[in-house]
């Protein structure tokens, strides 16, 4: 914090898009990137939109993997809703954590030790998540029910995050 004003840092929001993507799926999808945006700028606000289906984008594979892979390495934070697998948002949170924690130390720097992963799922949806998700350093496994835990858990993970 400068000046008692903290930079507004730069969020991913992971979200599973290639399965049977319901309304729900969407709805979740758009609660987080709200939510997520009061804290930070979301990079990728897209992946709310109800345009995005199963099907996918209109776009090559490798060009969803470079405009991804670019806004993962510009990102301070990763938000993931994880409550259906995927191995899409699986790959994004290890490219996060290499470019965060591994990458710098490779280099000579410190990593910053903070939590910056944040893995969301409801156990009404699935009951448990991958333990190579839920065991990744400086990440945080929280499960919710509800929208308003859903927000209340999110706005935990940035006040921690800005007070430290």
């Amino acid at each position: 914090m400068k000046n008692g004003v903290a930079k507004k840092l730069k969020a991913y929001v992971a979200v599973p898009i290639m399965g049977a993507r319901t309304k729900e799926d969407e709805e979740i999808a758009k609660s987080i990137v709200d939510e997520v945006g009061r804290y930070a700028h979301v990079v990728n606000p897209r992946v709310a939109d109800a345009s995005v289906t199963s099907s996918g984008e209109d776009l090559s594979a490798a060009d969803v993997f470079q405009r991804d892979y670019d806004e993962l390495h510009k990102s301070d934070v990763l938000i993931i809703e994880a409550s259906k697998p995927s191995n899409g948002v699986g790959m994004e949170q290890a490219l996060f954590f290499d470019k965060s924690y591994i990458w710098p130390q490779l280099i000579g720097q410190r990593p910053d030790e903070r939590d910056r992963i944040l893995v969301l799922y409801n156990p009404r949806i699935r009951n448990r998540i991958s333990k190579m998700v839920a065991g990744c350093l400086h990440t945080v496994v929280a499960t919710y029910e509800s929208d308003d835990e859903l927000k209340k858990i999110i706005g935990e993970f940035f006040t921690r995050l800005y007070s430290v």
